[in-house]
């Protein structure tokens, strides 16, 4: 019994000592952690941020579309020949009346002053015949093949000079000439392509082909061109619809548009380039915009981080879920879970958690109001 309460008496003090210690260690360690804390304390992230643009979007469609200069030709000769003169180089700019190739017109030409030397005479026969008529010298059917003679020479004149004229080419319109590889001394059959002529223009045709459901969903008079950054510098750029064709071609069962754009300098098209544009289609439903970044993904879930202030420039991030309607290149479309206005993060957003104290770095472009109101119908 003795040895059972010694080993109760020890029990107790083992018990006791290690309370003690447990106690010192809490008391040391709460004491470490407040130091620590006072010592380290929450840097914000800096992160860039837009505000949630709410604007009218109407949902839209992608199609190939051509570029077509309104004056655009391929130079030909109506007749064959041989090149005798040649004013042809490559890229030039030609101003309208400008000789560009002249194919042999020896034979015709001498032809020519042979029919202006009957065409003379005649004239001249005519003249002398006419005096004596007057005087009754004449019957009046010699006045008649006179008169007849001098007309038939004249077309003889006139039809010499129009062969003249299609073995001649002339620069029908100012413009910037297209390559070649004459040279002169070449024999030419009729009809050969020489070169393409395309003026210098102002503006340019779009030419977009709309299936027939697409045709009918058309709200817009717009289209917007998607090009490259070499081609428009990254801004936005639209052409607007003139014209629509009346007939449904039978072989694509599409639609044929034609939209109307005005020359920029900012703007690099080539006539005959294939591009794509963005049409318009349906009813325009209010929406939130936002850059595509902002936009985070968690299995089907999509989210983004909102602003929440803090303190003087400092914020809070909260999670917000998000109804996402539509993405393109640049922008995501919201539907539901965001208020206008509201400051959302953009770059950055992955690095961050509920809670996270930020500061904002820049605030990202989310269209300006010039953006906004091209949306808008």
């Amino acid at each position: 019994m003795s040895n059972t309460k010694t080993l109760r008496n020890w029990s107790l003090t083992f018990i006791a000592i290690a309370s003690l210690g447990y106690g010192l260690y809490y008391f040391k360690s709460s004491e470490i952690s407040a130091q620590a804390s006072q010592a380290m304390p929450e840097y914000p992230e800096p992160v860039d941020v837009a505000l949630a643009l709410m604007l009218d979007y109407k949902d839209q469609v992608t199609v190939p579309a051509e570029v077509v200069a309104p004056d655009a030709i391929v130079l030909t000769n109506e007749l064959a020949g041989t090149v005798r003169a040649l004013n042809l180089k490559n890229g030039n700019l030609v101003t309208k009346g400008e000789l560009l190739l002249q194919l042999d017109i020896s034979e015709e030409t001498a032809s020519l002053n042979t029919a202006k030397a009957k065409t003379k005479l005649a004239a001249t026969e005519l003249k002398r015949t006419q005096s004596l008529q007057k005087r009754q010298l004449v019957a009046a059917e010699a006045l008649d093949r006179a008169e007849a003679e001098l007309a038939i020479n004249l077309a003889e004149v006139d039809r010499i000079q129009a062969i003249i004229a299609k073995k001649t080419v002339y620069a029908p319109f100012d413009g910037v000439l297209g390559l070649h590889d004459l040279s002169v001394g070449e024999y030419l059959p009729a009809n050969s392509q020489i070169t393409s002529l395309v003026a210098a223009q102002t503006h340019l045709w779009i030419d977009v082909s709309l299936s027939q459901q697409q045709s009918q969903n058309l709200t817009n008079d717009e289209v917007e061109l998607i090009l490259t950054d070499k081609q428009a510098s990254g801004q936005a750029v639209f052409a607007k619809i003139i014209a629509k064709n009346p007939l449904i071609d039978k072989q694509t069962r599409s639609v044929k548009y034609r939209a109307l754009f005005k020359q920029s300098p900012d703007v690099n098209l080539i006539p005959g380039a294939f591009i794509e544009v963005n049409v318009k289609q349906g009813e325009a439903i209010s929406m939130i915009r936002l850059p595509k970044q902002a936009i985070l993904r968690q299995q089907a879930a999509r989210y983004v981080y909102v602003l929440q202030p803090e303190s003087e420039g400092l914020y809070r991030v909260q999670r917000r879920d998000i109804d996402l309607f539509q993405e393109n290149g640049e922008y995501s479309y919201i539907k539901g879970g965001l208020t206008e206005g509201e400051q959302v993060v953009t770059a950055g957003a992955f690095k961050l958690y509920p809670n996270k104290l930020v500061n904002i770095r820049q605030v990202a472009d989310n269209g300006s109001s010039a953006n906004a109101s091209s949306a808008k119908e």
